[in-house]
């Protein structure tokens, strides 16, 4: 019988033959610990408490009781069936819901899913406890590095759906640090024949949710990536069709990203999983961060993305978006790549736009009225903006939106609004047909950010930014359609209007930090000439 090869004792441990017996040597700190009896993978609560109690965590985070943190059997089988029936689906780099129980995961990862699974829940106060849970996985030191990733991933996640950039920064700084430590980008070449097939599959997926959530901040803050990759070749294998995960079949071959891109010159390119097109998202998202942010863009360069980002969709599977008989049968990879795609050409295009960005238009609530402040405008860049915005108003039509919730959604159905309204704000035309139409979509996107809003607060916070600017601009528009108003979209309006309804609800739930805007004590003209802080950008650079 042919002995099998280890691998190096520098990269990974022994798999996962043998839990029970293994014992972990001295130097195996930073290591994926797949040899860890189970009980020792969970921290105990005196440690748990230990962790909350320190005050000198790199975070400069409060005291927070540990109680929170703490769930019964009962709650723990209940929310993890909430994390997996509501966000998993998002985000599936953890095992399938058929394997929990025998990989017995960390007792912090364990915590941080219940944490996702009170987002959908009717108790407890899931914002509460974010602090905790991020000093607990940050105190985990001697815990197997795999599971330290995915779970800062995860808190980098909820951080975004609780609108707190600061925490999500540093739990994804966190997560590249321990994955580059663990050299979990080149897995093909680490990866220990010892390990489970579900687990090999499942570190593929938690390194290409890291590459994702990396390139998607960088974007939203104008920030450089973390993660230096542009070769998309050397990288690990593409994560299997999610229906193969789930059912654990792994005998199926793979085809490469090489060929992946090949296929459009092949008259039967064969079939390519959902996770292809969203690395390929992801990589447009990447092409744009610097076009977005940078000086001097190369005209060629800038075209390049353009037509990367045009000829996407025309890639697709003709099917990709047909409607399915049932909500579970929606592609949410395959969508989730489409908003990254849309979400992309819109911080390409509209700052390159004639689109206003100045009050009232709602642009000035996120990050896009900050773009480039020396570039050529045009016409077309506007239509590709507002083109993408109506691809996340289809989106957000989407049947599966209203149960099935990613923190990603926020930031498209906001960027969408915002475009929105600001094509409603440059058509002071006649045409009541289009100022209705663009009136519809703000609607809808309004709709599905108070419907996100019911998991993620980030979703109610973009909507309370949204809605004065959505009442001033369409108002207006309808006023001047009717000739009851002469002025042009984004002059002086009458400073001595009562402020919205949604303004003064506003002002008594926020506040609670200076970053937050004060309703009750702010009047109309300095909110339509208030220099607003970038919506995604962190409150602590």
């Amino acid at each position: 019988m042919r002995q099998q090869e280890q691998p190096p004792e520098t990269d990974w441990w022994q798999g996962d033959q043998g839990r029970s017996n293994a014992v972990p040597s001295p130097g195996s700190r930073g290591r994926f610990m797949d040899t860890l009896p189970a009980s020792s993978q969970h921290l105990p609560a005196d440690a748990v408490s230990r962790a909350v109690d320190r005050t000198d965590n790199q975070f400069g985070l409060p005291d927070t009781p540990h109680s929170g943190l703490l769930h019964s059997t009962a709650e723990k089988s209940h929310l993890i069936g909430l994390y997996y029936s509501h966000f998993h689906h998002s985000h599936p780099m953890l095992v399938p819901r058929a394997y929990f129980a025998a990989q017995h995961y960390p007792e912090f990862l364990v915590t941080t899913m219940c944490l996702i699974g009170q987002h959908f829940a009717s108790f407890r106060d899931p914002e509460s406890t974010l602090p905790a849970a991020i000093v607990m996985v940050q105190s985990a030191e001697g815990a197997e590095s795999s599971a330290r990733v995915q779970a800062s991933i995860l808190l980098a996640l909820i951080s975004l759906g609780s609108h707190k950039m600061d925490h999500a920064n540093k739990c994804l700084a966190h997560a590249v640090s321990l994955a580059a430590e663990t050299r979990l980008d080149s897995l093909e070449s680490h990866m220990p024949n010892a390990l489970s097939s579900i687990k090999q599959e499942s570190l593929r997926r938690t390194w290409w949710e890291l590459f994702s959530l990396d390139a998607l901040l960088a974007l939203l803050q104008g920030l450089a990536p973390r993660i230096a990759a542009s070769n998309p070749h050397t990288l690990p294998r593409v994560p299997l069709a999610d229906k193969l995960y789930e059912s654990g079949v792994f005998n199926r071959r793979q085809p490469s990203y090489a060929e992946f891109e090949r296929r459009l010159f092949l008259r039967q390119p064969g079939e390519f999983c959902s996770h292809f097109y969203r690395i390929q998202a992801i990589f447009i998202v990447r092409q744009v961060q610097p076009l977005f942010t940078g000086r001097d863009v190369d005209p060629e360069e800038l075209e390049a993305v353009c037509n990367d980002i045009a000829s996407w969709s025309y890639c697709l599977d003709g099917s990709s978006f047909a409607l399915p008989g049932s909500l579970e049968d929606y592609d949410q990879i395959l969508i989730q790549a489409h908003v990254l795609v849309q979400i992309a050409s819109i911080f390409l295009h509209f700052p390159r736009s004639r689109l206003p960005s100045s009050a009232p238009c709602a642009a000035d609530a996120t990050c896009l009225s900050k773009g480039l402040e020396r570039m050529e405008r045009s016409t077309p860049h506007g239509s590709s903006a507002v083109a993408a915005s109506r691809e996340l108003c289809r989106v957000a039509s989407m049947p599966f939106s209203q149960v099935i919730h990613s923190p990603i959604a926020v930031c498209a159905f906001l960027l969408g609004s915002a475009v929105q309204l600001a094509s409603a704000s440059s058509q002071m035309t006649d045409n009541q047909s289009y100022s209705q139409r663009c009136r519809n979509r703000v609607v809808l996107m309004l709709g599905a950010l108070k419907q996100t809003g019911k998991a993620w607060s980030s979703g109610l916070t973009a909507l309370h930014r949204v809605q004065p600017f959505a009442d001033l601009v369409i108002t207006e528009v309808n006023d001047h359609n009717s000739g009851r108003l002469s002025t042009p979209a984004g002059s002086s309006i009458d400073k001595t209007s009562n402020l919205p309804v949604e303004f003064a609800a506003l002002g008594r739930t926020t506040g609670q930090n200076e970053n937050e805007l004060n309703i009750e004590t702010t009047s109309q003209d300095d909110l339509l000439n208030m220099n607003w802080f970038e919506f995604f950008q962190s409150v602590d650079p």
